[in-house]
């Protein structure tokens, strides 16, 4: 399974609802993942999610504090 397959099971095992998801950067060690949700459908509120993947492959969520910190590391575009 690869790491994103990995990433998208984590997702759904926890109950969001998403329609994609797409590597944003690499942040304290980390991969960071976001998932992108269908706005037509679902409106979200609150501050980004974003999945983060150690280097031995363990997935979490990031925390508040984290999501600030790793809004700061992303390309601009």
């Amino acid at each position: 399974m690869t790491k994103s397959e990995k990433v998208i099971k984590f997702a759904k095992e926890n109950v969001i609802k998403f329609n994609s998801i797409a590597f944003g950067c690499n942040w304290n060690g980390f991969d960071v993942y976001m998932p992108f949700f269908d706005l037509d459908e679902d409106y979200y509120i609150g501050l980004p999610k974003y999945i983060l993947v150690d280097e031995n492959e363990k997935i979490r969520f990031a925390k508040d504090n984290e999501v600030y910190e790793i809004l700061e590391s992303l390309p601009d575009e």
